[in-house]
């Protein structure tokens, strides 16, 4: 088991040079290129996705390419505010990769560690409350019970066009945000989260373009997350808290450059839900990649 221990919002990845020619063959399958170790997506036009970084050791990701001296900053916008978060690989430690990751709305940096198997990203500081919930208030710690939070490249040039993964954790803590206009205030102990990854390609090809304040690139992953976490709750509504037990569902879709990171991320659909009634949570914004660098 493996935990992450941390407070509000989320990280990501970072960009890639333009990618090379469209390729398009007979074939249905995926082929693997002998020469240069880059795989494409057969029978429809598409870039090849490259091997991560060696530098990365075993997080070498191609999701979340955790290369020392790579940094990525975003912005994360919510309904009160908007922030921005920046986050550096100072080093790779054996099966660990460490992060120095700082916020722009309190000045505060913080060492946080993700765990890697192989190539597989076991957690990550993603599975903050910001990112893992959106628009909503906290401070949560996540440890790993089984799954993966990214693949390795090898089971993604295997299986692109219909890759599917999933992670269970255990959240402990507090969370709260605003159901129908009443406080909706969250008490986690070792309560489950379960997270399911697709990839979700739009229109006829895996890879497509798109356009963030970081740059335009055209060799973008489309995969949807699908997270629930169960826990108890209090409700309270004209003065008066009822205790519950709840579910919060939440869809993001994401946006990933192979080798760069995560670009782009936006809520699709928010419920809550208790005594089997799902009630929407109106949660608004999104995170957006700014800057990628290497430092030095």
């Amino acid at each position: 088991m493996t935990s992450l221990a941390c407070s509000i919002l989320p990280i990501a990845d970072i960009p890639k040079a333009t990618q090379d020619s469209i390729q398009k063959t007979d074939s249905d399958a995926l082929e693997t290129n002998s020469e240069d170790q880059s795989a494409t997506i057969t029978g429809q036009p598409n870039f090849p996705m490259d091997p991560p970084p060696e530098e990365a050791g075993a997080c070498a990701n191609p999701l979340y390419p955790l290369v020392p001296g790579y940094r990525w900053v975003y912005e994360v916008n919510s309904r009160s505010e908007s922030t921005e978060i920046s986050m550096t690989v100072s080093e790779i430690k054996g099966q660990q990769a460490i992060l120095d990751v700082s916020y722009s709305n309190s000045g505060i940096t913080s060492e946080l560690t993700v765990d890697c198997d192989e190539g597989e990203i076991l957690n990550f500081p993603t599975i903050l409350l910001g990112y893992l919930f959106g628009d909503i208030g906290g401070s949560i710690e996540i440890e790993n019970v089984r799954g993966v939070y990214a693949p390795n490249y090898d089971y993604l040039i295997d299986n692109l066009e219909n890759a599917e993964w999933s992670g269970e954790y255990l959240a402990s803590g507090e969370i709260s945000t605003i159901v129908d206009g009443d406080e909706f205030v969250g008490t986690l102990s070792d309560s489950p989260v379960a997270m399911d990854w697709e990839v979700t390609p739009e229109g006829d090809t895996i890879f497509n373009p798109i356009e963030v304040a970081a740059g335009s690139y055209d060799n973008v992953l489309r995969i949807t997350r699908q997270a629930e976490l169960d826990f108890d709750a209090s409700l309270t509504e004209d003065g008066v808290t009822t205790n519950l037990v709840a579910v919060m569902e939440l869809t993001t879709i994401n946006w990933f450059v192979p080798n760069t990171g995560m670009v782009r991320q936006e809520v699709s659909e928010s419920n809550i839900r208790v005594f089997g009634v799902r009630f929407p949570l109106y949660m608004e914004g999104d995170i957006e990649l700014l800057q990628f660098s290497k430092e030095e």
